[in-house]
């Protein structure tokens, strides 16, 4: 029936668009602070995050015990009230994850289009113009902080960064 038709196809653009509506809900639950199971939101990175609030994960208490939680509160979050990051505290994240055994070329960051702004003004005084023929300013590719990639992403909460271990952490639709 779509023959002809300004659709060429109608089936596979349903598919197409319901993916994508699928896929912008997902990367919104990451960022929620749901994680019971009884929801149907993914375990967001601020519920596994936040061990003094969620004193579960999986139905087990969060405990040094069973490495659900830190050993202490302060690896939680590294001085997560500042709303300029300092590079002291990216370095903390870093040798935080590496000394539990974190594979340093796994790592990366995630923050918000806000945070992202910030770090980049916070970094513009050390990029200067490298030649009188060049005609580039500012940051020609990806964010990276010592070699590791900073990814954006719209649905961050404005005022967070979380390094994440790519050989730790996994997203699955149940």
């Amino acid at each position: 029936a779509a023959r002809g038709g300004i659709i060429p196809d109608p089936i596979g653009d349903t598919i197409r668009m319901s993916t994508e509506d699928m896929v912008n809900l997902i990367n919104q639950d990451l960022y929620l602070s749901a994680g019971l199971e009884t929801v149907s939101n993914l375990i967001g990175l601020p519920f596994i995050t936040d061990s003094a609030t969620n004193t579960t994960l999986y139905g087990l208490a969060r405990s040094t015990g069973n490495f659900l939680s830190p050993d202490s509160a302060g690896d939680t979050y590294v001085n997560g009230n500042a709303a300029l990051i300092t590079n002291a505290n990216l370095r903390v994240a870093i040798r935080q994850a590496v000394v539990e055994k974190a594979n340093y070329n796994d790592l990366f960051y995630v923050c918000s289009p806000t945070q992202a702004m910030l770090f980049k003004n916070k970094h513009d005084d050390i990029i200067r113009k490298m030649a009188p023929t060049d005609t580039s300013f500012g940051f020609a590719t990806n964010l990276f902080f010592d070699m590791i990639p900073i990814f954006v992403d719209k649905d961050c909460p404005a005022a967070s960064w979380f390094l994440i271990d790519r050989g730790s952490v996994a997203i699955g639709v149940w």
